[in-house]
């Protein structure tokens, strides 16, 4: 009589506590994929990784352009 309500409470904190590691590791798993995909998606942002590169062609990293101004024979000093 006592024995067997245990051993329903038992078995329903079991199942409890099942439903609950699943839901667990549904949520961890979620949890990790969010944090990986940010963090391609920053480095995409940033131009340190590219990618993609067939869907995105003009994700092409360029080289730095120089800003330095040419000089011509009128403007150097003597």
């Amino acid at each position: 009589m006592a024995g067997d309500d245990l051993r329903q409470k038992i078995k329903a904190a079991n199942e409890s506590a099942e439903t609950f590691r699943i839901v667990l590791r549904i949520t961890v798993g979620l949890l990790i994929f969010t944090l990986v995909f940010t963090l391609l998606m920053f480095l995409h942002y940033k131009r340190t990784i590219s990618l993609w590169p067939s869907l995105h062609p003009y994700h092409v990293i360029l080289p730095k352009k120089t800003t330095t101004v040419p000089t011509t024979p009128e403007f150097e000093a003597d």
